[in-house]
C-alpha cells in the first residue's frame, strides 16, 4: 500500500488521495516504470489510445496506484487526479474523447456531462436537439470484444423492440453511419435516448415496488427466452460462474503482496464455502446478467418499471444467477443482512413473470451464490490492484468483497427462513 500524504517516502506519483480543489503533489515518473503498453492514468485506458501529453504506464501490482500525471495543479474534476476524475470518468481525455465521439451522432458543440457511477462504462448525458441521450464508451478493460458485445446489444433490442410481455429497453440512436455504435481511435461507442420521465429506486423500501423489480427481471427472462445464446461466448469470460472466479483467485494469490489480516479473514470465509461452486452451475435460458436495482427505471409516480437498462451481460446462464443478483441488490439491507419480506415479494413478482415454480433450496441458495461470488470478484480485483471495478480511494474494493461476503453469511443464516418465505410467496 502507499503511504499516506505526509508520511510518504516513495518517489513519483501524485498523492492518490485528494479531493476536488485540493493541491496535487506531482512528481516525476521512475524510470524503472514499464514503458507502453500499460495504462494510462487518466482513464485507465491503453496508453497509445491516451491523447493528452505524458501519459504515465499503470505500474505492476497494487504498490503504485492510477494519480494525475498530467500537470494538473489541482484536483477539479477536469483531470485525472485521483479520485475525482479518473472514478467519474470525467477527467479532461475522457471528455474529449466523449466530444470527438458524439460527431458520429451529431454536429459540434454538444457538451456531455458525465452521468452515474457505473463500475465498468464511461456513461455522458447528452441534450440536443430539446432532447436527452445516454452516450457510453464500452469498457475493453473489461469486455474483450467491445464490438461483439454491442452488437449483441442491438440484437437484443431488435428482439424486444416489439413490446414482449411488456418489457421495455430504451431505444438504440443509430450514427450517421446507419449502424448502431461506432467505433474510433478510443474504443466503441453507442448512444441511448433517455427514458424520460423516469427515476432510480435505491434501495427499494415497500414489497410493491421489489415485486415490480421481480416482475421486469423475470418478464426480461421470458420475453428473451426464445432468443438463443448458447453458442456465443460470453461477453466476459466465465461471468457469473463462481467456479471460474475461484480459479483466477488462486491465481492472483500466487502473485500478489497483498495479504494481510482483513484479506485473510476474507479468504477463509470464500475457503469454508467453495462447494457452492458446483450449486447452480447450469445453464438453461437467456438472462440479463445484471440485476442490480439501479438497472431498473421506474415510473416517476408510481411504484412500477418502466424500462430495464444495462444489458450488456446479457447471455446464456442459469435463471437463478438473475434471481440471486436481484435478491442480492434489493432485499440487502444498509446496516447488514437481508430483508426477508422484500426477498419474499421480489420472488411473488420474479417467478411468474418469468414462468418457474423453482424449489425453495434454490431460491434461498441464490443470493448466496451470486454474493460469495461477488465477494471473490471484489477481493480478487484488490489483491491485483483494482484494474476491473473503478475504485473511489484505496481498499474500497477489498471493502465490497467484506459487505458481500458478510452478506453470503447472513443468507446462510437466516436459510431456512428464507426457504419458508420462499414456499409462503
Amino acid at each position: 500500500m502507499p503511504r499516506r500524504p505526509g508520511t510518504g517516502r516513495r518517489p513519483g506519483r501524485c498523492v492518490p488521495w485528494r479531493r476536488a480543489g485540493q493541491p496535487c503533489r506531482i512528481g516525476p515518473v521512475p524510470t524503472s516504470w514499464p514503458s507502453p503498453p500499460g495504462r494510462c492514468a487518466a482513464s485507465g485506458t491503453s496508453c497509445s489510445a491516451c491523447s493528452t501529453a505524458g501519459p504515465t504506464p499503470q505500474p505492476p501490482a497494487r504498490r503504485w496506484r492510477r494519480s494525475a500525471a498530467h500537470g494538473a495543479s489541482t484536483c477539479s474534476g477536469r483531470f485525472p487526479c485521483w479520485p475525482t476524475g479518473w472514478r467519474a470518468g470525467s477527467c479532461r481525455v475522457n471528455r474529449e474523447r466523449a466530444v470527438r465521439a458524439l460527431g458520429a451522432w451529431f454536429d459540434g458543440g454538444v457538451q456531455p456531462e458525465p452521468l452515474g457511477a457505473g463500475h465498468i462504462n464511461d456513461t455522458w448525458l447528452v441534450r440536443h436537439g430539446g432532447r436527452g441521450y445516454v452516450l457510453q464508451r464500452i469498457s475493453d478493460a473489461v469486455f474483450p470484444d467491445p464490438a461483439g458485445v454491442a452488437a449483441r446489444v442491438a440484437e437484443v433490442v431488435a428482439h424486444l423492440a416489439s413490446g414482449r410481455a411488456g418489457v421495455a429497453v430504451p431505444a438504440l440512436v443509430a450514427s450517421r453511419s446507419g449502424q448502431p455504435w461506432h467505433r474510433d481511435a478510443s474504443g466503441v461507442w453507442r448512444m441511448w435516448r433517455q427514458v424520460t420521465p423516469s427515476r432510480t429506486l435505491e434501495p427499494l423500501r415497500t414489497a410493491a415496488q421489489a415485486e415490480s423489480a421481480g416482475r421486469a427481471f423475470g418478464a426480461f427472462q421470458a420475453a428473451t427466452a426464445d432468443l438463443d445464446l448458447s453458442a456465443r461466448p460470453d461477453p466476459i469470460p466465465g461471468f457469473l460462474q463462481l467456479g471460474h472466479y475461484l480459479e483466477t483467485l488462486d491465481r492472483t494469490l500466487e502473485s500478489s503482496e497483498m495479504a494481510d489480516g482483513a484479506v485473510a479473514e476474507a479468504l477463509a470465509v470464500i475457503d469454508a464455502r467453495r462447494d457452492l461452486a458446483a450449486a447452480l452451475a447450469g445453464r438453461d435460458r437467456t438472462i440479463h446478467g445484471d440485476c442490480k436495482v439501479d438497472n431498473l427505471l421506474f415510473h416517476p409516480d408510481r411504484e412500477e418499471v418502466v424500462a430495464v437498462i444495462d444489458l450488456d451481460t446479457v447471455m446464456h446462464g442459469h435463471w437463478a444467477w438473475d434471481f440471486g443478483d436481484l435478491v442480492r441488490s434489493a432485499a440487502a439491507r444498509a446496516g447488514g443482512g437481508v430483508d426477508v419480506a422484500l426477498f419474499a415479494a421480489l420472488a411473488r413478482g420474479f417467478l411468474p413473470a418469468a414462468g418457474l415454480d423453482p424449489h425453495p433450496e434454490d431460491l434461498a441458495l441464490a443470493p448466496r451464490y451470486v454474493a460469495l461470488m461477488l465477494g471473490v470478484r471484489f477481493l480478487t480485483d484488490h489483491l491485483a490492484g483494482d484494474r476491473y471495478f473503478k475504485v473511489s480511494a484505496p481498499g474500497e474494493n477489498l471493502a465490497r468483497a467484506r459487505r458481500q461476503l458478510a452478506l453470503a453469511l447472513d443468507l446462510e443464516a437466516r436459510e431456512t427462513t428464507l426457504r419458508a418465505a420462499a414456499r409462503r410467496r
